[in-house]
């Protein structure tokens, strides 16, 4: 791996931190929305009426923010080299 690479995947890492930090704060508010929605309009949105828009905004958001801290540190890990039969590698 080229130092460029490592550099570049250190750097997407960083951006990728940088995002999932974002969505969880935003995930936090829209959660907190949620919850004073379901207590303001319990008959509309709910365990009994079903959930709406801000709930699932808010779980989405939630999701979005785990997986962008999993891609992240899937990219802070060393890239492993596999092996191709066939196929030769050049060393540096």
């Amino acid at each position: 791996m080229n130092i460029q690479d490592s550099q570049e995947r250190m750097l997407v890492a960083g951006g990728l931190f940088v995002l999932a930090g974002s969505l969880g704060a935003l995930g936090a508010v829209l959660s907190a929305m949620a919850i004073d929605h379901m207590a303001f309009a319990a008959n509309l949105c709910g365990p009994l009426a079903g959930h709406c828009l801000v709930c699932f905004a808010a779980a989405g958001t939630v999701a979005a923010s785990f997986a962008a801290g999993i891609a992240a540190v899937s990219l802070f890990r060393p890239a492993r080299r596999i092996k191709v039969p066939g196929v030769k590698v050049r060393s540096a």
